[in-house]
């Protein structure tokens, strides 16, 4: 058995499935979560056929019992866990109804999977994770819960609006900031993972993705080869704005450091700031030298005190 292990979460079939079938290639044990334990089992087939490791797990995120249950069961057969990817998610909302008609019971369904099943999981097993000497947390999320792109007209996620699903994405990417920022100064990485538009039961078969190209980001990102800091909304290796940039908003929340990487949106250019470690917004570390270039970009970070003494540029 490898000595990496790896759970996601609805893990049976589309990108769960996917994902969980391309980390086992990378030779990493993986254990397939999924509200029936019989379907999980029936994946584990096709992934050993493969000649991967892997094993069942039933786990409804949205069930306190079975999360815990399966943290237990994972510290007794493995004694820690590497990588987390929080896959499971569901899109219930109505098509043919705007924002202020979707159900209450819609909002309600649809941010007990898609927000609160993903910090119950984590916060379950991330005492697990803390055993592993350097683990991954991916919340699998989507660019339509980006401000950015739901309030610019020249986007073109701009008139997708599906409310609960939407905006519990949103939620989860400000969880996966938080999270991030929390573990900041540990061995544990969180990032949140934009798969794209893809063919599966919650998007429909109209989508120009295969569920194998849109697990590419989490397993990436799970296997620590994406190449991106900690806390970032990321698609194909590239660091998404989580809301819009802009050039005169007085907010200074952004720097360039001197000898590292400037993460750059690729379509708006937002500047995002690598901190020690290469954490997002992380504080400064005593006698780390930081030869600063200020940008405006609203959105967070850090301001140096020193930034006061710059020369304007």
């Amino acid at each position: 058995m490898s000595s990496t292990i790896a759970l996601i979460t609805g893990a049976n079939k589309g990108i769960g499935f996917e994902t969980a079938r391309g980390i086992a290639r990378a030779g990493v044990h993986v254990i397939l979560g999924a509200r029936e334990e019989s379907r999980a089992a029936a994946a584990v087939d096709r992934i050993a056929a493969e000649g991967g490791s892997a094993e069942p797990l039933l786990l409804d995120v949205t069930d306190s019992a079975t999360i815990s249950a399966a943290a237990g069961r994972i510290e007794a057969v493995h004694g820690r866990l590497d990588i987390l990817v929080n896959n499971a998610g569901i899109m219930i909302d109505e098509f043919d109804k705007s924002p202020s008609q979707q159900s209450l019971a819609t909002w309600r369904t649809t941010f007990e999977v898609n927000l609160f099943g993903q910090v119950a999981v984590t916060n379950a097993l991330l005492p697990l994770l803390h055993r592993s000497p350097a683990a991954r947390i991916v919340n699998v999320s989507s660019v339509l819960g980006s401000l950015a792109d739901s309030t610019d007209p020249e986007s073109e996620f701009y008139d997708f609006k599906i409310p609960a699903y939407n905006i519990s994405k949103t939620a989860l990417n400000a969880w996966t900031i938080h999270l991030a920022h929390e573990l900041r100064g540990t061995p544990i990485i969180v990032n949140a993972a934009h798969p794209g538009f893809v063919r599966t039961e919650l998007h429909g078969v109209d989508a120009p993705l295969t569920p194998e190209e849109g697990a590419r980001t989490s397993i990436e990102l799970a296997l620590d080869v994406a190449g991106v800091p900690a806390g970032t909304l990321v698609h194909e290796r590239a660091v998404l704005a989580w809301e819009r940039w802009t050039s005169g908003c007085g907010c200074l929340g952004a720097l360039a450091l001197s000898g590292r990487p400037a993460w750059r949106n690729g379509r708006r250019g937002a500047l995002k700031m690598l901190g020690p470690r290469g954490h997002v917004g992380s504080s400064p570390t005593a006698g780390t030298d930081y030869s600063l270039t200020p940008r405006n970009w609203c959105g967070g970070g850090w301001i140096p005190a020193m930034l006061r003494n710059l020369p304007n540029t």
